[in-house]
This record gives C-alpha cells, sequence and structure tokens, in this order.
C-alpha cells in the first residue's frame, strides 16, 4: 500500500500559466541540489512512510494535503502574487491546527518571498506537525517546498508542492512511535515531509 499524495494544481489569478519552457528553467536552477536533498533523505523516508501507512489505517477524517502550483510572473505583478501565494500556500490546513505553529510556516514562507525578489535562484523547504498522542487525537503533518527562476528580463518563475495530511485517530486508539521515541519520530516525520515535498515539487515540474 502506497501512500498517493501527489500534487493538485491551483490556479492564481495575477499569472499567465508556466509553460514547460518554463519548469524547465525552475529544473535547470534548481534540480541537482533537490535531487541531493531527496536522495540524503531517502533511508528516513522510507521508514516513516511504512510507519505512516500502518498508523492511517485507524485513522479517520482523512485529508490529503498536496496543493501545487507552477507559475510564470511578470515583474510588476510579482509584490501582489507573492501576498496571495504566502496565504494560498497554507490555505488548506485544518482549522484545528495550533495558530502559532501556522504562524510560524508563515513567517518562514514570506521570508522565501523577500529572498527571492532578488536572487536569481533558490530552493526552499518548512514543515509543520503537530502530533498528539492521545486517544482520538488529531494529527497534522505537513510540508512545503518550493523552487524559484529569474530570468534576464527579471520575469519570475516560481513553483511549489505541500506534501503531507490531517486525519484524526479512531476511539480506542493512539498514535504509536513505533521504534523511535516521541522527539525522534517528530525529527523523522520532518525529514519525511521535507523529501516527500521535494518529491512532489519535482513531480510538479515534470521531472523525477
Amino acid at each position: 500500500r502506497v501512500l498517493q499524495f501527489e500534487p493538485s494544481h491551483v490556479t492564481n489569478p495575477y499569472v499567465a500559466r508556466a509553460t514547460p519552457m518554463a519548469a524547465q528553467m525552475i529544473l535547470d536552477a534548481n534540480h541537482g541540489t533537490i535531487s541531493n536533498i531527496i536522495n540524503s533523505l531517502q533511508d528516513s523516508h522510507d521508514k516513516v512512510e511504512v510507519w505512516l501507512v500502518h498508523e492511517m489505517e485507524h485513522g479517520e477524517n482523512i485529508t490529503n494535503l498536496n496543493a501545487a502550483a507552477c507559475d510564470s510572473v511578470e515583474p510588476e505583478d510579482w509584490a501582489d502574487y507573492a501576498q496571495m501565494m504566502q496565504e494560498q500556500m497554507v490555505s488548506n490546513i485544518p482549522a484545528s491546527a495550533p495558530q502559532g505553529k501556522v504562524d510560524e510556516a508563515k513567517t518562514k514562507i514570506a521570508n522565501w518571498f523577500k529572498v527571492m525578489k532578488f536572487a536569481k535562484s533558490k530552493q526552499a523547504a518548512t514543515n509543520v506537525i503537530d502530533m498528539n498522542f492521545l486517544d482520538a487525537g488529531n494529527q497534522l503533518i505537513v510540508g512545503w517546498a518550493s523552487a524559484f527562476y529569474q530570468d534576464e528580463n527579471k520575469k519570475k518563475y516560481f513553483a511549489f508542492a505541500e506534501a503531507g495530511a490531517a486525519w484524526r485517530m479512531q476511539e480506542g486508539y493512539k498514535l504509536e512511535s513505533a521504534e523511535w521515541g516521541h522527539n525522534e519520530l517528530l525529527q523523522e516525520v520532518n525529514k519525511w515531509l521535507t523529501s516527500k515535498a521535494y518529491g512532489n515539487l519535482l513531480a510538479t515540474l515534470g521531472s523525477s
């Protein structure tokens, strides 16, 4: 059984949809770094995937978090686009998520866009994890990865992908940490989210 967290594209009003050429430009600037990150996390990715499939067998109200976009943006539209995307990228997180953790992610994403205003290319990732080990606890594990490229005319190309899920353990079931302690599990899930989000990002860009 394999988790199907395939990226699901969202539509943005400020942009022309990115062409395959635009996606290729982002890939050319960022593919090597992203692939190295994914490869370095492969062992953690595989172990956590097995654990997650097992735990979600006792879950309900499962929501896959898998938004994605790949856009080309004219220089004069970048400020509006960046503001919109900062909200859109976290828009499907359930209301039950701790607001402090969501705000922390929004701050990191806002900082990405500040850097992109001046950078030639960039890739970045961040995660929000809220695991509840009590009976019938609400769970949230979500991560975002992004990649960016700016051409010689200041036109910007941005892509992001989300990975993760939100769910509630069934009555009578608690989230189990398997071979890990709770803190170790947190670290391993963090690695899994980073790997999965970057993998979804490559898929969004038409690569693997």
